[in-house]
C-alpha cells in the first residue's frame, strides 16, 4: 500500500524496514543503514537535557517556551505512580488536548510506562456524546478538568428532576445512606447507585481533576455516589504535577499532598495572613524558558519557583489553592479580593453558567480610579426558560436578584457591585479555563450595564 502511494510523489521518498535482514530488494531494511565515518552511532542521553519545549497561553503576555527535562518526566512517572496505584489493568480515557501538560504526562507518557490501555475520542470531544463512548470502553482512570466533571454530574441531577417522586426520594435515601457509612470509613455508593456507575462503563476507578478548581461539594456527592474524583495541582513549568490526592488520602477541598521529593513553601504578603505565594522546589521543577533568561531569573530566589498562585497548607501539609496573584482586586479601602473565591460562591446559582469576576475601575464619582467587584455573566438561559422563570420577569433582573442572594454569603466588601449579561460562551483555553485578559477586554468597552 505504501508504495502504490509514494510512486505518486515526484520526489524519492526511501522506505525503511524495520527488519535487520532484507525481506525486499526495493527497500531498504535498516541493517543495511551504515553512518558516516567519524560521526557517533548514538550519544548517551543525560537526564538534564531537554526532552521538550512546551509553549505557555501566553495570557499575560508574550508566550514562553517552558523546557522539560528526562528528568523532570521521569520524576513525574516514578511519583505519580507511586501516589495513584496505575498498573496495567488500568484502561484510560483520553478527552484532554495532547498539547496540554496535564495529558501528556498522566494521560500518556505514565500509562504507556505501566502498559495500561489508552482510549482516544474518534470524531473530537462532545460531552453529551462521552457517556457512550464510557459505556463501550469502560474506562478506569479518566483525566479531566472541573468543566466535564460539573457536566457529569449535573446531568445526573438533570435526569433526577424529571424523574418520578420515589426515584428522588430514594436517590436522596441512598445519599443518606451513603453519607452514614462514610463515617465508618465504608463507600457504598458502587452498589447503591449501580444505574450511574452502568451509564460511567461499571469500572471507573477515578477522575483525576485539574487545570482549575473544582467545587467541593460536587466532589463530595461523587464521592458518596462511589464515584472518586481526585483533585491535584500543577503548571506546565512543573512537569506538571505538584501535588495530588490519593485514594487512601484524599481531603476534599484541598489539592492534596507534595508528590515525594517536592517542597512548598508559602510566602505571605503580610504576617496576619494564613495564605501567600506558593514556591515550589523538586526534581520536577523546569530547566528553564527557552532563550528567555530574563523570564527564567525572574521565575526563580534562591532555588524556589514562583508559581504566581495563593495558597496555604494545613497542619497535615494538605495544600489549598485560595487564588491567582495577577488577579487580586484590591478595594480604595485597601481590602485584598480573590476573584476565585466569589466565582466560587456564584457558580452555586444553577441559573449561572458562567462567570468571571474581575477589578473595574469606576470611571467617575467619589471612588472614580479605585476598582469595583464586577462580573460578567453566562446565564443558563436553558435551566431559566425550563423554570418559566423568563416570563416573569426580565433576565437581567432576575440574574440580579440571584447575585444579590448568594452574595449574602461572602464579606460585605467582596460582594458584585456591577456586572454585564454574555449571551455568549467566555474566552477560554483549551483545558476550559477562561481568559481573563480577553474578558477584561469585553468589559473596558462597555462601562454601561
Amino acid at each position: 500500500k505504501i508504495k502504490s502511494i509514494i510512486a505518486d510523489f515526484a520526489k524519492d521518498i526511501f522506505l525503511i524496514c524495520l527488519e535487520y535482514e532484507k525481506t525486499d530488494k526495493n527497500i531498504l531494511s535498516i541493517g543495511e543503514l551504515r553512518w558516516r565515518k567519524k560521526e557517533p552511532h548514538y550519544r548517551d542521553i543525560d537526564k538534564k537535557d531537554t526532552i521538550s519545549i512546551v509553549y505557555t497561553s501566553g495570557t499575560t503576555g508574550n508566550p514562553k517556551g517552558v523546557e522539560l527535562t528526562f528528568n523532570n518526566i521521569l520524576h513525574q512517572i516514578e511519583a505519580v505512580s507511586k501516589a495513584i496505584n496505575f498498573s496495567e489493568k488500568d484502561r484510560f480515557l483520553s478527552i484532554l488536548p495532547l498539547n496540554h501538560m496535564f495529558e501528556i504526562t498522566g494521560g500518556f507518557i505514565i500509562p504507556l510506562s505501566k502498559g495500561a490501555r489508552i482510549t482516544y475520542m474518534s470524531k473530537g470531544i462532545k460531552l453529551s456524546s462521552i457517556s457512550a463512548v464510557m459505556r463501550k470502553t469502560q474506562p478506569t482512570i479518566i483525566l479531566a478538568v472541573p468543566k466535564f466533571i460539573k457536566f457529569l454530574y449535573h446531568s445526573i441531577l438533570s435526569r433526577l428532576s424529571s424523574s418520578s417522586r420515589y426515584t428522588r426520594k430514594l436517590f436522596n435515601m441512598s445519599l443518606d445512606i451513603s453519607s452514614k457509612f462514610s463515617k465508618l470509613g465504608i463507600n457504598p455508593g458502587k452498589m447503591l447507585f449501580k444505574k450511574i456507575h452502568k451509564e460511567f462503563g461499571g469500572e471507573l476507578r477515578c477522575f483525576i481533576s485539574g487545570g482549575a478548581p473544582l467545587d467541593a461539594e460536587i466532589i463530595r456527592n461523587l464521592n458518596l455516589m462511589g464515584i472518586t474524583v481526585l483533585e491535584g495541582y500543577g503548571l506546565t513549568e512543573t512537569s506538571p504535577i505538584i501535588t495530588v490526592n490519593t485514594f487512601k488520602h484524599n481531603r476534599i477541598g484541598s489539592v492534596g499532598k507534595p508528590l515525594s521529593g517536592t517542597e512548598i513553601k508559602i510566602v505571605p504578603q503580610n504576617s496576619e495572613d494564613k495564605a501567600g505565594e506558593i514556591l515550589i522546589k523538586g526534581p520536577q521543577v523546569m530547566k528553564g524558558y527557552y532563550k528567555n533568561p530574563q523570564a527564567t531569573e525572574k521565575a526563580f530566589s534562591n532555588g524556589w519557583f514562583h508559581t504566581g498562585d495563593i495558597g496555604y497548607t494545613d497542619e497535615d501539609g494538605y495544600l489549598y489553592i485560595t487564588g491567582r496573584l495577577k488577579n487580586i482586586i484590591v478595594t480604595n479601602g485597601g481590602k485584598k479580593i480573590h476573584p476565585e473565591e466569589v466565582e466560587e460562591v456564584l457558580s452555586k446559582s444553577p441559573y449561572i453558567q458562567e462567570i468571571c469576576v474581575l477589578g473595574k475601575k469606576v470611571a467617575s464619582g467619589i471612588k472614580a480610579g479605585t476598582e469595583e467587584v464586577f462580573a460578567i455573566v453566562v446565564p443558563n438561559l436553558e435551566k431559566i426558560k425550563k423554570d418559566g422563570l423568563a416570563l416573569k420577569e426580565d433576565i437581567q433582573s432576575f440574574i440580579r436578584e440571584e447575585i444579590r442572594k448568594y452574595c449574602k454569603r461572602l464579606a460585605p466588601y467582596k460582594k458584585i457591585t456591577n456586572f454585564l449579561i454574555s449571551k455568549k460562551e467566555l474566552p477560554k483555553t483549551s483545558t476550559q479555563k477562561i481568559k481573563r485578559k480577553e474578558v477584561e477586554k469585553i468589559v473596558s468597552g462597555n462601562d454601561k450595564v
